[in-house]
Parts: structure tokens; C-alpha cells; sequence
């Protein structure tokens, strides 16, 4: 939670640099333009510590782009020193930007290491974003870094720790200044999706339901609402497996409504062409699976 011995507001948003070519930076890196972004990169001024962290963390997230892990981790290593750095001497302009800049590495240097399954590395990195923003940092920035944490948790395989995070990342959603139903959302989609996995099936239904109402409010009519159908009906389709042959009539009722979802979000994702032939094809799968049981529902 934000820290509240500050005695002034958090900040908004995610940190960004204000400087212009970093920012052309940061979009010709959204965009993937890598060969823009290095000349962009290469031209940032390197005057003082929070110009030479800025140029460090774009230069690693440039790295990350090319797949150049080493470079990418000395880079991003080197911002959040640096950054770390600036208020020890009073020249330093940009102070209080400087933990928030320093945990935005953090939290890229953490995202680095779980790619290479190094869950232990990721998730100590971005506890010294958690710690950071925690202290200096938006809503937002502690709901990405609980997410996160989340995810470094469950990969690892320490699902409660998961489950956790993904709950306290559902609360920050809440706090958060800008409109928060894309957090939120994205927050209960992770939880569902673990809950399910450890197999707690009714928990996993309500946060799916959850995660549909936020998507659904956040754009009715983007792909991740088609997705939390299907979500929410693979969910369902766990529940009405464990309750098949204890409770015939709950399972046909939780079983119809899977059915229907993954229905709904088959014919979404056709509208949404040929980059959603996965999940199209994976909602008739889980269907058809779906009305084989409710097949089978009274037998023996």
C-alpha cells in the first residue's frame, strides 16, 4: 500500500521520461521501429545521473526487443543504480521521479529473468519494485508489480503466494486514479486462471465472472471480452466435471451455461479474423467436450 508518511497524493500512472527524444524512444519501441528507437537512444543527452538511468533503461528495453538478454540485463541493472544514485547530490535534478524510475527497471529486469524461468531471481527484483513503489509509486506501478509478483509466484508453483498477490493487485485496481477496469480485469483473469489450476473450482467461477464484468466494461467489444467467455466457460467446464456424477442436475446447469460461452465467444472470435483461429478453434473443443458430458449426465 502507498506509503502514507509522505503526507502528500501518489502519483499517477507509470513513470515516463518528459525528455523528447526519449520519449520518440519509448514510441518507436511500442512500435517495434528497433533501428528508430537506437538512434533515438543514441542521441539522449548523458549529463547528469537521471539522464545517464533514462538512457540505461531504454537502451535495456531495446535490448529486450532484440533478445540480447545479457545486454539487456547490464542495462537495466546499471538504470536502477543509477537511479538509485540521484538525490545524493543536490545537483540532481528529476529526485522524486528517481525510485520510480529505479522499480520501472526493476520490474523489467524481473519481467527478463522469468522469461528465462529463473522465478526465484524475478521475483527478488521485483520485490525492490514493490518496495519502491510502495514507498514513491502510483497505484498503477504497485498493481503492475503485484501482478507481477503474482506470476513470479505461480510459476514457481507457490500458488497461495499467487493467489495473494493477485488479490492485492485487484485492490490497488481499485485505488487506482485513471480508469481501472483493464486492472482490474486483467487481475481476476490471472486469479481464475490459477485458482483453476489448483483445481478450486467454485473460486475460480467467481473470478472468472469477475474478470467478464471488467473486461466487459473496460470494451465490450474488444478480443480479451471474446477471451473471458471463453475463460469463464473453461472454468465453468472444471465445475461441472466435479460436480458430474455427484450432482447430475448441477453439472447439466453449470455444463449449459459453458456450452453457451463458448458459443458466444467462438462466433466473436470468427468476427475477429484469422490472429483468433486459435481460440476460435479451442472454443468448439471445449464445446464439444462440454455437451459429450452433459451427454453422458444419468448414466450408469
Amino acid at each position: 500500500m502507498q506509503d502514507s508518511t509522505q503526507g502528500q497524493p501518489p502519483p499517477t500512472g507509470i513513470i515516463r521520461p518528459t525528455e523528447v527524444r526519449a520519449v520518440r524512444a519509448f514510441t518507436a519501441l511500442d512500435v517495434r521501429r528497433l533501428s528508430d528507437a537506437a538512434k533515438h537512444i543514441e542521441s539522449l543527452p548523458d549529463s547528469s545521473k537521471i539522464d545517464r538511468a533514462w538512457k540505461s533503461l531504454l537502451s535495456g528495453l531495446l535490448a529486450l526487443r532484440r533478445e540480447a538478454s545479457a545486454d539487456a540485463e547490464k542495462h537495466l541493472r546499471e538504470a536502477a543504480s543509477m537511479a538509485l544514485m540521484v538525490g545524493m547530490v543536490t545537483e540532481d535534478r528529476e529526485i522524486d521521479s528517481a525510485p520510480r524510475l529505479a522499480a520501472l527497471a526493476y520490474h523489467h529486469l524481473g519481467w527478463l529473468y522469468r522469461r528465462q524461468d529463473r522465478p526465484d531471481a524475478a521475483l527478488s527484483v521485483h520485490q525492490e519494485a514493490r518496495r519502491l513503489r510502495e514507498r514513491h509509486g502510483s497505484f498503477e506501478e504497485q498493481w503492475e508489480t503485484a501482478v507481477e509478483l503474482g506470476m513470479d509466484a505461480g510459476i514457481a508453483r507457490r500458488y497461495d503466494e499467487a493467489h495473494r498477490w493477485y488479490r492485492t493487485a485487484i485492490d490497488l485496481a481499485e485505488r487506482a486514479s485513471e480508469d481501472s477496469s483493464r486492472e482490474s480485469a486483467v487481475a481476476w483473469t490471472l486469479l481464475s486462471s490459477s485458482l483453476l489450476e489448483y483445481e478450486l473450482h467454485d473460486e475460480a467461477v467467481t473470478a472468472a465472472r469477475k474478470a467478464r464484468d471488467a473486461w466487459q466494461a473496460h470494451d465490450v467489444g474488444a478480443v480479451e471480452t471474446a477471451r473471458a467467455d471463453l475463460i469463464l466457460g473453461g472454468a465453468l467446464l472444471g465445475q461441472g466435471e466435479a460436480f458430474h456424477g455427484c450432482d447430475d442436475e448441477l453439472a447439466k446447469s453449470v455444463l449449459d451455461e459453458a456450452t453457451q460461452l463458448f458459443s458466444t465467444a467462438y462466433e466473436a472470435f470468427l468476427a475477429f479474423g484469422t490472429g483468433s483461429a486459435t481460440d476460435a478453434r479451442l472454443s468448439l473443443e471445449q464445446r464439444d467436450f462440454a455437451q459429450r458430458l452433459i451427454a453422458t449426465i444419468g448414466e450408469g
